[in-house]
């Protein structure tokens, strides 16, 4: 019989506790992924589910729970939907990517001043002192999705909306505006509206200490700054909370996070997607959600693609200690060449069946009514509970907003 000594018996107890207390409170916050080490991190558009894939690929995330911070400070569990930009942190874990911690993270939540729908698509909304583009073209990037409202032009002023998008960069205007992949329809102007964006403009002295957010200024003399008194600075990417809708142009913040980076860990890869701006390809550089993204060297895929300006793409890298993330692979996106890239997949279980025009897998509704074929589904309907994988593009249907309309189907074991 084996003797264990009482501190060895000590270490694998906290060991068991740190482990059950990780998987029961489904991670943590961002920069530990609930276990007290930094994890490697990716950042952007919630692309579809099996687990959940951002930007085409896929992490596990049966051992985390997605969580909302809709207070500064104050998390809550949340549930992750196409088109929703997300913070998430992972490691290797043999052979697939696992999730560690998932932050749904909204571009603005607020209240509509002004629509300008277009006939042909790709209009835009403000809110918050922010201008949102609807993106209509897959070549863009992920096609703006819509939940609660059909579509951009049954939105009108006064309106309360949450929306998901990427930054991107007017270079007529000198300033950051949001590119939507999500907006959703509010039922009712929520108690604490949220902007995030790229700092510029700071007066982090004197008397009234602001900052600018695309056309917004932001008073934070009174806000809590998260991280505990992290000091702000020109660049940064940070979330704002107020009580209040901005007044004249000025929003009165009661919190205020920046969103820290991994710099210098070469150990801790990080993932970032999102439109290139302002290229330089002389320096081989570029804006990408308003992180410098440094591609000297980088490796293309596929590589017959390269980078330009205006493409979706997702780099891969390490952030420097100057908050540049250095790429080692950039994934360029472009779904109509030749197909290889899908714009949203579902993988899983049915859990609701009316008929093949409406069925749901998760949170999804899907309306495979168009296809003609059912791969590897055999003589048996579809129905509740059969597995299946769906490749698609967004279709407006009423007040239902966008549903999957599956361009391809397959059953799974």
């Amino acid at each position: 019989m084996s003797t264990i000594h009482m501190p060895r018996l000590g270490a694998l107890i906290a060991a068991a506790l740190l482990s059950l207390s990780v998987a029961s409170c489904g991670g943590g916050g961002l920069g530990s992924g609930g276990t007290g080490a930094p994890m490697s991190q990716t950042s952007g558009t919630v692309t579809g589910f099996a687990s959940v894939i951002v930007d085409g690929t896929e992490y596990q995330d049966d051992e985390v729970t997605p969580k909302a911070e809709r207070e500064p400070g104050v998390e809550s569990v949340a549930e992750a939907k196409l088109g929703q930009f997300v913070e998430l942190e992972f490691e290797q874990k043999g052979e697939h990517l696992q999730a560690r911690a998932i932050r749904l993270d909204a571009a603005v939540v607020g209240v509509l001043s002004a629509v300008s729908p277009s006939a042909g698509g790709g209009g835009t909304i403000e809110l918050m002192g922010q201008k949102v583009f609807e993106n209509t073209s897959a070549d863009a990037g992920p096609v703006t999705l819509y939940a609660g409202v059909d579509g951009l032009s049954a939105l009108k002023v006064g309106d309360a909306v949450e929306v998901h998008g990427v930054p991107r960069w007017n270079t007529a205007e000198s300033r950051y505006e949001v590119q939507a992949t999500r907006i959703e329809k509010l039922s009712s102007v929520p108690a604490v509206v949220r902007v995030a964006g790229v700092v510029s403009s700071l007066e982090a002295s004197g008397p009234g200490k602001r900052f600018s957010l695309g056309g917004l200024t932001v008073a934070y003399d009174a806000a809590k700054l998260l991280p505990d008194g992290r000091a702000l600075s020109n660049g940064s990417r940070v979330v704002v909370w107020a009580a209040q809708p901005p007044s004249n142009g000025v929003l009165s913040a009661t919190g205020v996070r920046t969103v820290l980076r991994n710099t210098g860990v070469a150990a801790l890869p990080a993932r970032l997607g999102g439109r290139v701006g302002r290229l330089d390809t002389v320096l081989k550089r570029f804006d990408l959600a308003g992180v410098t993204v440094n591609y000297t060297g980088a490796q293309f895929v596929p590589p017959d693609r390269a980078v330009a300006e205006g493409a979706y793409i997702r780099a891969e890298g390490v952030y420097g200690n100057d908050g540049v993330l250095n790429a080692s692979k950039i994934k360029v996106f472009h779904p109509k060449a030749g197909g290889s890239d899908k714009e949203w997949t579902v993988k899983g279980r049915i859990n609701a069946f009316t008929s093949l025009a409406s069925f749901r897998v998760r949170t999804v509704e899907i309306d495979a009514s168009g296809l003609t074929e059912l791969e590897s589904c055999g003589t048996q309907p579809l129905a509740k509970d059969r597995v299946v994988e769906v490749e698609g593009r967004a279709v407006s249907r009423g007040l239902l907003g966008s549903v999957l309309y599956a361009t391809r189907l397959s059953c799974k074991n």
